[in-house]
């Protein structure tokens, strides 16, 4: 079959490789249809993450079931389903817990498409066959009455937005959230999207690219390009990934308020510790626990509450994954045929 591998950074290939097989009662084979590009991705292909070449790219999903073994009761052939980008078996103290992304059972950090830092193991998600040890803990299944390139980021990005804002989700009608958007550019949108699909009080996005703002904007974000401190909010979303989006996100804390920041910072970043001190504010950074909330997620697309289509901004074919990955629009997606068939009707 083949796979996508980051060859050297600047440089994707399509690879012959070894078909996998089931190698356990609790595993799935699937075929990815749609694969969406993570925020994380631009920067691994430019060589700008320590990730260690040559490995099989892509981690977002939405893919069709084809062969489950014995021990597999959610899904089934045929089924359409969001695949978790991380590996979790669902079952043991950590994954109870919600902490999917420390799995005991997979090891901490298994996922898909990051080489030796997730484990060669699940190879990437851009390839024609791709196996899920924890099929029922892992696949969700999505309806079909939305196109598959809209649902792609499902297993990751849309995940990572939404658990920035649900542990809020009983005061949402009396909390304002403000998003810092930037190099995880998606992550930021999804924030949006779900804070208001939460029905938060007041959704305020703060961004300099035009692109990203005017999305922000249909989600129905109230958009600024400049500091806006003058506001407090409980609640701020780093999507920045950048020293002065993460100082901006704490700086507009009410006291008590909580921020995540959802980007990946290579280096040590200085932070006015002692205005957080006098602010009382909680900070939390690491990886979303996917697993633990796609079910979550999916119930809202399902209620017809959370709507994802404007954060989708390019759609390619299949086999130029190869040439494009490097496209600086927020969301790019790769598509066989049947998923590009969607949205052309």
């Amino acid at each position: 079959m083949r796979q996508l591998v980051h060859a050297k950074p600047g440089q994707l290939e399509w690879r012959d490789v070894p078909e996998p097989k089931l190698a356990g009662p609790r595993e799935a084979l699937a075929r990815p249809i749609a694969v969406a590009r993570c925020d994380v991705d631009p920067l691994m292909y430019a060589g700008k993450a320590p990730v260690v070449t040559p490995y099989a790219i892509g981690h977002e999903c939405i893919a069709e079931i084809l062969q489950v073994g014995t021990n597999v009761s959610h899904v089934e052939p045929g089924d359409r389903v969001a695949v978790s980008f991380e590996i979790a078996c669902g079952q043991c103290e950590l994954c109870r817990r919600g902490w999917t992304s420390a799995c005991s059972t997979a090891g901490p950090h298994a996922m898909y498409g990051f080489g030796e830092i997730g484990g060669t193991a699940w190879g990437g998600m851009l390839a024609d066959v791709i196996r899920v040890p924890f099929a029922d803990a892992m696949c969700v299944k999505v309806t079909e009455t939305l196109p598959a390139v809209t649902l792609a980021s499902l297993g990751d990005n849309v995940c990572d937005g939404f658990r920035c804002v649900a542990p809020f989700r009983d005061v949402a009608d009396r909390t304002r959230v403000l998003v810092v958007g930037g190099i995880a550019q998606s992550i930021g949108l999804y924030a949006v999207a779900c804070a208001k699909a939460l029905g938060f009080s007041e959704v305020a996005y703060l961004d300099d690219d035009p692109v990203r703002r005017t999305i922000a904007e249909q989600l129905g974000a109230n958009v600024a390009e400049e500091s806006i401190r003058s506001t407090r909010y409980a609640v701020t979303v780093d999507a920045s990934s950048r020293p002065e989006g993460l100082r901006e996100a704490l700086g507009a804390l009410a006291p008590g308020g909580t921020c995540t920041s959802v980007g990946i910072y290579y280096e040590d970043v200085a932070l006015p510790l002692a205005e957080l001190y006098s602010t009382g504010v909680h900070f939390h950074t690491g990886h979303a626990n996917a697993c633990h909330s796609l079910p979550a997620v999916v119930e809202l697309l399902t209620a017809g509450k959370l709507d994802l289509a404007a954060i989708t901004t390019r759609v390619v074919e299949w086999d130029a994954a190869a040439d494009t990955m490097g496209d600086p629009t927020p969301k790019l997606v790769f598509a066989r045929d049947e998923a590009l068939r969607e949205i052309a009707r």
